[in-house]
Formats: structure tokens, C-alpha cells, sequence
């Protein structure tokens, strides 16, 4: 997953990338690339317009031409001209801007569907969250940066061929003089691109810090915390000021090096755009090699020729810079997932659930969270999962899930290994209740189904099971009301024990195989714990339920309870058979109890 960083990227694959995002453009919004080549077509007529019009009205004049016949032309350029302003306030104002927000939404379609396809190892996994950062920060923007910058350059083409092709018919010699002025441009171009990104570089650390901060105090949770601890926002403010002195730090010191160079690279263009070719003009006048007419169209060809060359040359620097972003923006496009994968046998029911021998750490850690680990579960059981803070009983359902794969050993299910099945297949038929669940500012039937296609008579049987269907059913929309009031004042607020039962409801909704419950009540009180346990015992009869808790009173009713310490199963039995054993169980749950009677 590490790659190491270039800068270089050699011409073919700059090719390829600019391909690869021109293809990405041209998805998004073909009319606006028939519109693009449309304009690029009739930008040639005005360019030789514009360079030919005040050597045709010296030499008209000179040469006693007929008033109506210079009129003639003049009209003709003035109307040139003014098609010219309207198409182009047409393309840019208009379709352009159009195209970009097609860009934006087919951009951000892609980047959202691929955020649900990585591994989850990929957020733990600093460099590549670094990458996704920029990724996801620059997606849009970049498109069309790099449409606007090969129409600049298409353009900048246009401008150096005709000048080239006016100057060779009126004098040669000025190619010369155009040409060394424009790839001394050109090399100035590509050290201050290389300068401005590393400078990109240097502050998307530290801008990342400041925005975190920045966020922190926009969140409804933090805000809660804040005004629960005084001094919390005066934290959280002085590490964001913190945070913001050190980048504006970084900023000041980037720009005074840019600056530096800004100066010294403007000095030598305008030697070059402007005493050169007035004295070498001057000298072939004076020598009579050209006329006075020619002056002007050879001062207008040679800017076309060195503003067209450097232009160019600036274009294909910036899109040499682009390439470094697209380059990023590809690997995470193109990043094949290890684990979230479409393939594999579908799983048809789950009747067995066999950890055999894992072991397993997270990404980038030394430690290991389970250490030969195994417990077998069969269809229907109610399995209680419950040890100390740190002992690894939520990895437990993150590899029943398959988020991440073991070190070593396997997790079966019907006696295969947990690999070789479809793992969306796998997926659909586990239904989880997590301690830290998420609940998203939509329509609470959307909330309920997490999906697109919503069976409405099925929604209200699970809210009725779950004792939400009266208080839904009150308000204004009904089902289809908003959770919470962010976009709707009409919506529906919910207590902590409303969230739990909504969360149970979906979880009711998928009808899966298997139910987990990760400390689904820990939050709550405990009357309101009392009523969310029965609850979730009531809707499991027929499932097999994994249960993960820190409360033994949870736990008494399962069938089976693991204690798990050190990343294995250190003691297993019902809760009757463990309180006789009296072990570790039996005094973390005498501990527990004395805490209650007291």
C-alpha cells in the first residue's frame, strides 16, 4: 500500500493520466466537450484576424485603397470580434459552468462509491488516509482544472502556430529571437512548479490539524461536551489558534520563497517579451528588410509565438503539476481491495460460527488483540461476550464481519473458511446493534431500511415492535418524517432510548441470521436498559444473538458466556456454571453486584 513518493512522472505517463482524466471529464459531460472543440475551431479565425488587421490597414492606406473596401474589412473584424466576445461568455458563463457541476456530481459519485469499497485497513493506515485526503479535497476542482488547462494549452497552440507561420512568410529571422525568449519562460515555468508543490506538500498536514479543530465546535457532539466541561472549548480553541499560528507560520514562509522567485522570473520576461524584439524590429527596419506596415504584424506574431510558446509551456507545467494530483487521485481509484471484494460463494443461511486458532492485530501495531483464539457458536445460541476494556472483544465482530482477515488461523462459518464466501452476501445475513451507532439526518423510513427501496408496511411493523409507531406516526409525514430538525423543523427528535429502539428497528428490518449487539445499552439508564434488554430478547427468540457487554446483570439469560482476557477465552459456560466455577467471572460479577447492593 506504500508508494513512494515522486515527483517525476515521466512523459508517457503524464499522457495516460491526462487521458485517464480527460475520460473522466467526457463521462461527466459530453455535450461540453462538443462545445469545447466547437469554440477551439473558430478561436483560429479571430487569432489571424488580430495579428494581420494593422499591417492590412497601413499597407490599405499606403497603397491608396478604396475607403469602402478598408470599411469592409474593418466591419468584417469588428463583427469577428464580437461573435467571438459572445461565444466565448456562451461557453465559459454557460456551458462550462454547467460542465463543472456534472463534473462535481459525477466526481464525488465515484469517490463516495469507492470510500465504501476500501478495506477498513485503509483508514488505519496514515500515508493512504493521506492520500484520500487529498483526493477527496481535490476531485472536483481538479477536473476541470485540467479541462481548463488543456483548452489554455489547445489555445496557446493555436497562438504559436500562427504566429509562426505569419512571421516565416514576413520574416524569419524573428523565429529565433521568439523562440530562445520563449524556452527561457519555459524553464522558469517548471522550477515554480515544482516549488508551489512542495509547498501543497509541506501544508496538508497542518492543514489537516486546523481543519479538525476548525470542525470540532460545528459538531452538535462536541458541543454537548463542551458545555458539559467549562474549560473544554477554551481547549479546543487554543489548539485550533495553536494549530492555525504554525500554519499561517508555514504560509508566510512558502509565499516569501515564491515571492523570491515571482520577482526574479518577472524581471527576465519582460526583457525578453519586450527589449528584444523591439530592437531586433528596429534594426531590420532601419536595414529596410522590412516594411513599416510589417512592424506591427511581426510585433503581434512574435507575442503570439513567445506568449503561445510560454503559455504552452506553463500549461503543460501545470498540467505536469496536475498529473502529481491525478496520479494520487488514481491510486485511490484504482486501489484493488483485498477484502471488499464481490465474489466468493453466497451464503444461504448461517448455522455455525467457528474461531479456530486466530490470532490477529490491527494494521501498523506490533500487539496483538487476539492470541489463539477459539470458540465455536451454533444457530440459535445466545452468546455473551464480556472481559475487560482492551481484551478484544469488539475485534471479535470485526472479523465476523470480515472488515479486516486474521494473522493466522480462520474463522469458518458452516465449516468454511469465512474467505471464501461473497462477503456482501455474508453481510446481509448479520444485523448489528453497535455501542457507537450511527443515525443520519433523513427520512426515519430511509433510516430504518438504509437502502433505496423501502417496504413501508414492514417499516411500520418493526417501529410497532419496537414501541416507536405512535409517536412516528403522529407527526406530520408520518414515516417518511426527518430524523432530527438539520433540514426539517418538522422533523422528529428522539431521546437517547428512542435512538436505541430506532437502531433496534433496524436492526429488526434486515432480518438477518445473526444478531450483534455490541454494549447497545450502555448509555442508557437502567430502567431504560431493562426495557432495551428484553426488548432485544424478544426480538431475537429465533436468532442467534452474539452479545458484547461491560454489565453482567445483561448477561445472565444468555446461553453461553465467554470471558475473554488477553485475547483468548479464558473462562466459557453458562452464567449459573460460571458464578459455581468462581473464577474471574464470578468476582467480576460479584464486584459488580456489590456496586448496586451498596
Amino acid at each position: 500500500m506504500k508508494e513512494k513518493n515522486n515527483d517525476n512522472i515521466r512523459f508517457m505517463e503524464c499522457i495516460k493520466l491526462l487521458r485517464f482524466m480527460l475520460g473522466f471529464i467526457f463521462k461527466s459531460d459530453k455535450a461540453g466537450f462538443v462545445w469545447a472543440i466547437i469554440y477551439l475551431l473558430w478561436y483560429i479565425i479571430p487569432t489571424a484576424f488580430n495579428a494581420l488587421i494593422y499591417k492590412f490597414l497601413i499597407d490599405s492606406l499606403t497603397q491608396n485603397k478604396e475607403l469602402i473596401f478598408i470599411i469592409a474589412i474593418v466591419s468584417l473584424y469588428a463583427l469577428v470580434s464580437i461573435i467571438t466576445r459572445i461565444f466565448s461568455n456562451f461557453i465559459y458563463e454557460h456551458r462550462f459552468n454547467r460542465m463543472s457541476l456534472n463534473v462535481k456530481k459525477y466526481s464525488n459519485n465515484i469517490m463516495l462509491k469507492k470510500c465504501t469499497e476500501l478495506d477498513m485497513e485503509c483508514f488505519d493506515d496514515k500515508e493512504f488516509y493521506d492520500k484520500l485526503s487529498k483526493a477527496l479535497a481535490q476531485v472536483d476542482g481538479r477536473a476541470m482544472q485540467v479541462f481548463y488547462q488543456l483548452l489554455r494549452l489547445s489555445i496557446s497552440l493555436i497562438n504559436f502556430i500562427s504566429g509562426l507561420v505569419i512571421v516565416t512568410m514576413l520574416n524569419a529571422g524573428m523565429i529565433i529571437v521568439a523562440l530562445g525568449s520563449g524556452v527561457i519562460m519555459y524553464f522558469l515555468d517548471i522550477f515554480f512548479v515544482k516549488v508551489k508543490f512542495k509547498a501543497y506538500e509541506k501544508m496538508v498536514p497542518i492543514n489537516r490539524i486546523v481543519d479538525y479543530f476548525h470542525s470540532l465546535l460545528f459538531n452538535k457532539s462536541t458541543i454537548s461536551d463542551v458545555k458539559q466541561y467549562n474549560q473544554l472549548g477554551d481547549l479546543i480553541i487554543k489548539k485550533y489558534n495553536k494549530s492555525a499560528d504554525e500554519q499561517i507560520g508555514l504560509s508566510m514562509e512558502l509565499a516569501k520563497e515564491k515571492l523570491r522567485f515571482t520577482v526574479k522570473s518577472q524581471l527576465i520576461v519582460t526583457l525578453l517579451s519586450i527589449l528584444f524584439p523591439y530592437v531586433y524590429l528596429a534594426i531590420q527596419a532601419y536595414r529596410s528588410i522590412i516594411s513599416i506596415a510589417d512592424i506591427p504584424a511581426m510585433y503581434n506574431s512574435f507575442n503570439l509565438i513567445v506568449n503561445g510558446f510560454s503559455d504552452a509551456s506553463r500549461e503543460i507545467t501545470n498540467l505536469k503539476e496536475s498529473c502529481l494530483y491525478i496520479k494520487n487521485l488514481k491510486n485511490v481509484i484504482d486501489y484493488i481491495p483485498k477484502i471488499e471484494r464481490n465474489e466468493g460463494e453466497k451464503v444461504s443461511t448461517i448455522n455455525t460460527i467457528i474461531f479456530s486458532e486466530v490470532y490477529f492485530k490491527y494494521p501498523h501495531s506490533d500487539d496483538y488483540v487476539l492470541r489463539d483464539f477459539n470458540i465455536s457458536i451454533r444457530k440459535g445460541e445466545k452468546l455473551a461476550i464480556v472481559g475487560l476494556n482492551g481484551a478484544g472483544k469488539s475485534t471479535i465482530v470485526k472479523l465476523l464481519l470480515r472488515y479486516y482477515d486474521p494473522e493466522s488461523g480462520r474463522v469458518l462459518i458452516n465449516g468454511i473458511d469465512i474467505k471464501k464466501y461473497n462477503i456482501y452476501s455474508l453481510r446481509e445475513k448479520i444485523a448489528t446493534l453497535l455501542q457507537d451507532f450511527q443515525l443520519y439526518s433523513m427520512p426515519i423510513d430511509e433510516i430504518i431500511s438504509c437502502s433505496t427501496e423501502v417496504d413501508q408496511e414492514k417499516i411500520t411493523k418493526v417501529l410497532k415492535k419496537v414501541g416507536l409507531l405512535n409517536k412516528v406516526i403522529s407527526s406530520t409525514k408520518g414515516i417518511h418524517s426527518e430524523y432530527g430538525k438539520l433540514f426539517d423543523n418538522e422533523g422528529i427528535v428522539f431521546s437517547g432510548g428512542e435512538q436505541q429502539k430506532l437502531c433496534i428497528a433496524r436492526m429488526c428490518y434486515k432480518d438477518s441470521d445473526i444478531y450483534i449487539m455490541d454494549e447497545p445499552s450502555s448509555a442508557l439508564d437502567p430502567i431504560s436498559e431493562y426495557e432495551i434488554n428484553n426488548q432485544l430478547l424478544d426480538i431475537s427468540k429465533d436468532k442467534t444473538v452474539i452479545m458484547i457487554a461491560h454489565r453482567l446483570s445483561t448477561v445472565i439469560k444468555a446461553d453461553t458466556i465467554a470471558l475473554i482476557e488477553n485475547g483468548h477465552v479464558e473462562e466459557i459456560g453458562c452464567h449459573k456454571d460460571l458464578i459455581d466455577r468462581n473464577g474471574k467471572y464470578a468476582n467480576m460479577y460479584y464486584i459488580q453486584s456489590s456496586q448496586y447492593e451498596n
